[in-house]
């Protein structure tokens, strides 16, 4: 079957009102991190903060809890029961389940690890979160072979692998285009197939990102995207946009940090610091 998806130009950025607080711009949970990977937790809440969202929640395994409150001052954080190896119980998910009432997106993945009742956990969020829902890198591997949770969610699900991961969850297919627009449509998902030009698609939309560059492949770098895309969608930004959008963002944003430090030295904290440069200069085009 031959496939020419149209291809969708960048929206803009919606204004802030002078006269709104900061739960007009979205309410963000993020649930993230485990024993020895705080860092991708921090680095996804900053992403999110620097993105213009107004509150975020970031649920994480309670030993680390610590570790986020003091080194992302500017969010809330709630600690969740852990298995033995220092990741999300089971047990702890129905904590998360319990924030939904009154938050607007749910972002999942970064740093979580593979352990068999963490990944469980991610299964039970996608079945049950019913909002608009960012899944990425170890929460990826739990609908490996099992896209068929991903069906009939009532909230708008993107998904945000790079090569690998796309290539799990197509059980060992490559990742070509035309292969990854079709499994985007029939699971009713926005993949973000990371990689030089990134492609935003939902299997009858294209976008093909032009922005970035080979410094931005450095750990951390797709955690920062997580929380910016998790931000435009809590902010309201149709799911399309919000994960187009914050794809060229986030390439503009490593363009800017390569000017300042080169490829070589650039790291995913430099996308963070750049990136209100970065929104600035695309508000005022």
């Amino acid at each position: 079957m031959n496939r020419t998806p149209g291809s969708r130009s960048l929206p803009r950025l919606p204004k802030r009102d002078p006269f709104s607080h900061k739960g007009d711009h979205g309410r963000l949970v993020l649930v993230a991190g485990s024993r020895g990977m705080s860092g991708a937790a921090c680095l996804a809440a900053m992403g999110a903060l620097r993105s213009g969202v107004g509150l975020i929640q970031a649920m994480v395994p309670e030993s680390i809890q610590g570790v986020l409150s003091t080194a992302v001052l500017e969010i809330m954080t709630g600690g969740l029961a852990e298995t033995e190896a220092g990741s999300v119980a089971l047990s702890g998910y129905s904590r998360i389940l319990d924030l939904q009432d009154r938050w607007d997106t749910l972002a999942v993945g970064p740093g979580l690890s593979l352990h068999p009742e963490t990944q469980q956990v991610v299964r039970e969020l996608i079945a049950k979160w019913e909002g608009p829902l960012v899944l990425d890198a170890d929460g990826l591997r739990a609908v490996a072979g099992r896209g068929e949770l991903l069906l009939g969610r009532k909230g708008a699900t993107i998904l945000t692998p790079h090569l690998g991961e796309m290539r799990a969850l197509l059980e060992g297919k490559e990742p070509v285009e035309e292969v990854v627009q079709e499994w985007a449509d029939a699971h009713q998902v926005i993949v973000v197939l990371k990689g030089h030009h990134s492609m935003v698609t939902d299997g009858h939309s294209d976008y093909r990102n032009r922005s970035g560059n080979a410094g931005m492949a450095t750990a951390g770098s797709g955690d920062v995207l997580t929380g910016m895309i998790g931000s435009f969608l809590a902010r309201g930004m149709e799911a399309f946009d919000a994960a187009a959008i914050g794809v060229y963002l986030h390439g503009r944003a490593g363009d800017r940090a390569a000017n300042m430090y080169g490829e070589w030295g650039m790291i995913a904290s430099d996308l963070v610091a750049h990136l209100p440069g970065a929104i600035l200069e695309y508000s005022t085009k």
